[in-house]
């Protein structure tokens, strides 16, 4: 079995003067901490808040669980191996492994949750009532202009309901999703693009 951590390591912003993270935090006094930009990750079977704890730790970024009482979403475990990935790269290749996304909610906060997937088939149905059993099965406020219309023909499984909402949008036709809002009040609007 692998290491737990062979190796979570900086390769772009390094650490002031070399030092490790606690080295700067025990030192601490009036020397800048610069932020970790690339991170190696090398695991087995690690579940997926110690991972993402790690991330946290060596980049200092804040991301959080969107539930924090989902423990099934946290133990779930990671198998992953990269080197010297972008730190928010590495993040969106650690929750893929266990069907979660991370969404940028502000400027300096990252939620990680596990959206509701959707299997669906149609053919020959009206746009506006694909998009109203997304909503509805997803649980998710989306308004859609007047000026959107079309025909869908698809077969889904098993995907996130966002991933299907645009995939669908974009191939109805000259259609966009615009997101508005942050967490619950949250919502997506189906527009044409101009």
């Amino acid at each position: 079995m692998r290491g737990y951590w062979l190796a979570l390591a900086v390769a772009v912003g390094l650490w002031v003067g070399g030092r490790t993270g606690a080295q700067d935090q025990a030192a601490g006094k009036g020397e800048k901490i610069v932020k970790v930009q690339r991170v190696s990750l090398d695991c087995e079977k690690n579940m997926l808040r110690d991972v993402v704890s790690r991330i946290r730790d060596y980049t200092g970024r804040n991301i959080q669980f969107a539930d924090p009482n989902d423990t099934k979403l946290q133990e779930d475990k990671v198998t992953i191996a990269f080197t010297e990935v972008p730190w928010r790269d590495a993040l969106d290749l650690v929750t893929d492994q266990v069907g979660a996304i991370a969404v940028d909610e502000t400027q300096d906060v990252v939620m990680i949750s596990r959206p509701p997937h959707v299997t669906m088939s149609f053919a020959n149905t009206d746009l506006k009532n694909v998009i109203n059993i997304i909503a509805q099965m997803s649980g998710t406020n989306i308004i859609v202009s007047p000026g959107v219309m079309g025909s869908v023909n698809t077969i889904l499984r098993d995907i996130p309901w966002k991933d299907a909402l645009l995939s669908i949008v974009r191939t109805t036709g000259d259609y966009a999703v615009v997101e508005e809002g942050k967490g619950k009040g949250r919502i997506y609007r189906v527009v044409k693009t101009q």
